[in-house]
């Protein structure tokens, strides 16, 4: 159960910062980098994690669940949005995982698939894959690393 929570949460990590990125207008700065793209640095802090193992298994199998919650932050620690996670359990050890960034004028929406590991410190790569109000087709990638057991580094690429 801990392997999935650490996973997962990175998942939900990934899927947050993609959001605060589009959030520019709610407290982020963003950084023009070449052709129109806009990055930006972001801080996610897990506020809570439950895990759904109907496989019933210490490890968790195929279609058990983590659900997450983040508050996301901006580089001066202003909470600037919240990102809701779902992860999946998939064949392979991965984890599929879709989330939702709440952010002052719409949602931003990303998924990602990662390895199912509660040591892995390696990036998540999560694509942008859409959005609603002023982020309606939001597109983009983020990259997200672990800097704790809750928290993640995340750079936000908005194409």
């Amino acid at each position: 159960m801990k392997t999935l929570n650490r996973s997962l949460g990175r998942m939900l990590i990934t899927a947050m910062v993609a959001g605060l990125v589009a959030a520019a207008i709610g407290g982020v700065s963003l950084a023009r980098a070449g052709s129109g793209d806009r990055t930006m640095t972001l801080t996610e802090v897990e506020t809570g994690a439950q895990f759904v193992n109907i496989t019933n298994t210490p490890q968790g199998g195929p279609g058990d669940e983590i659900v997450l919650r983040r508050v996301v932050k901006n580089a001066a620690g202003d909470r600037v949005g919240t990102l809701n996670v779902v992860c999946e359990v998939v064949l392979g050890h991965k984890l599929l995982c879709n989330g939702v960034y709440r952010l002052p004028g719409g949602t931003i929406t990303g998924t990602a698939q990662d390895i199912q590991s509660e040591t892995s410190t390696a990036p998540v790569h999560v694509a942008i894959t859409g959005g609603t109000g002023r982020y309606d087709n939001a597109s983009g990638q983020i990259t997200s690393t672990p800097t704790g057991a809750t928290t993640t580094q995340s750079v936000v690429d908005l194409d």
